[in-house]
């Protein structure tokens, strides 16, 4: 694999990792540890992962090693069908996301900032979403009417081992692909101006893994 403008790379079924490594956008799978490609991430503007179509496929974004991220982001498109997930994991210390769902089922935007510049994560096609190991996390709103819900479970791409806060509901009418978050600061909801309302779920026992939750829920009706 080749440097250049755009880096674009066709995942197959599975787990697929993307970290930093020696001034590399390393990118390998999880299974094997085969490396897929490793290009200099000044190489790089924009990064581009294409799932394979009815199939499972998951990639992990690991900031733990430091920020890969180039000046023009980076897009997954989990591709049709399957159950194609997204996890993002932080430094545990600078790293913090803010999380809009799109105006579409499964997809969104993640605004990463590891306490420098902001960088952006696009998303279409996926199903839950894993975010950790981040100083603070958001999920923003709409200026329509937004409907959130936080309940209790388990990380959606980590074999459910972590307890975790769920986010879903919906945005402006349209189903937000969920969010799974534990490992972090604190958790902000803001949905911005309209009638909107947050609901707490917690009806399956499990303790609240993320312990500062704060809503703003703007101007409205």
């Amino acid at each position: 694999q080749t440097g250049g403008v755009t880096n674009a790379i066709d995942l197959l079924p599975g787990n697929t990792i993307v970290d930093l490594f020696n001034g590399n956008v390393r990118v390998r799978e999880a299974s094997t540890g085969t490396v897929i490609s490793s290009v200099p991430i000044a190489e790089i503007s924009n990064l581009v992962f294409n799932g394979t179509a009815n199939a499972d496929d998951t990639l992990t974004l690991n900031f733990s090693t430091g920020n890969f991220l180039p000046s023009g982001g980076l897009t997954f498109n989990g591709g049709a069908g399957g159950n194609d997930k997204l996890a993002v994991i932080g430094d545990n210390r600078n790293d913090s996301l803010n999380y809009t769902p799109g105006s579409l089922t499964g997809s969104g935007t993640l605004l990463f900032n590891d306490g420098t510049s902001n960088r952006t994560i696009s998303f279409t096609g996926l199903e839950p979403v894993d975010i950790t190991g981040m100083a603070s996390v958001t999920v923003s709103g709409s200026s329509g009417v937004d409907n959130y819900t936080l309940s209790n479970g388990v990380d959606a791409t980590m074999g459910g081992v972590n307890a975790a806060v769920i986010v879903s509901g919906t945005r402006s009418g349209t189903t937000i692909e969920s969010a799974h978050i534990w490992n972090i600061g604190s958790l902000t909801i803001d949905t911005g101006a309209g009638n909107d309302k947050l609901a707490l779920d917690y009806s399956n026992g499990n303790p609240s893994p993320v312990q500062a939750v704060n809503f703003n829920g703007g101007a409205g009706g």
